[in-house]
């Protein structure tokens, strides 16, 4: 049994990609796999060494597309499927650093890293754009004081939020501070994610790694779940 590191449904292709094994190569499934029927497996061979993928549409929703990470890189194809799973890239990346998250809206690819994010238009070949702007000496501390990219998340056209392990900041298309409030965690994030939009609120869960009691305080139970919070973006 090959070790599992991420599960990616695409809904739009009615596939599923995988990251698995030691080699953390990218297999792509049919949907149907979900249902426990025997169905073929596509590999995309370079992609060994993979730490991360994400997956949406480009061309008006005509294509579906899948991006893959491996460290600095970042390879988008495009998915079709008749009887088999077929792929073509059509895009190749690189990023300044490694990549830690990635998303896809508006057709675009939004890679966080290190202290910083930036979208990169799939359609056209353009320079990417930062989404956070050196120029404003608000947010110059994020990169005076390096800290982990979590995710960002679209919430609109024209702002952005944007979550790292310590702070989760507003920002606008050209990378500006859009509002003075910040978002603060209770303690540091393990993981974050969008969960679904309802009535123009934007709900995202955190997990925290309990912190270790200290000699002045009693040990947590046994078995006690992890800190879990919901905050809303609206």
């Amino acid at each position: 049994m090959k070790k599992i590191h991420q599960i990616e449904l695409i809904p739009h292709g009615q596939m599923v990609a995988v990251i698995s094994g030691r080699s953390h190569h990218v297999q792509l499934f049919p949907m149907s796999a979900l249902d426990g029927r025997k169905t073929d497996i596509h590999k995309l061979a370079e992609t060994k060494g993979c730490q991360t993928v994400t997956s949406g549409t480009v061309c008006q929703g005509a294509h579906t597309c899948l991006c893959v990470a491996r460290k600095s890189q970042v390879f988008c194809y495009k998915l079709f499927q008749s009887k088999k799973i077929s792929h073509r890239k059509f895009k190749e990346l690189q990023i300044p650093t490694n990549v830690q998250w990635m998303g896809i809206f508006s057709e675009q690819l939004c890679v966080g890293f290190q202290s910083g994010f930036l979208r990169y238009p799939l359609r056209r070949e353009r320079i990417p754009y930062r989404m956070l702007h050196s120029h404003d000496p608000t947010l110059s501390f994020i990169a005076h004081q390096p800290v982990d990219a979590l995710c960002a998340i679209e919430i609109s056209s024209i702002e952005y939020l944007l979550c790292f392990k310590s702070i989760g900041i507003y920002t606008d298309s050209r990378g500006l501070r859009s509002r003075p409030a910040e978002l603060m965690w209770p303690a540091t994030p393990s993981y974050c994610y969008s969960l679904s939009e309802m009535r123009g609120r934007l709900i995202f869960g955190l997990s925290y790694t309990e912190p270790r009691a200290s000699h002045d305080q009693a040990p947590p139970p046994k078995g006690a779940a992890p800190i879990s919070s919901g905050l809303s973006a609206s």
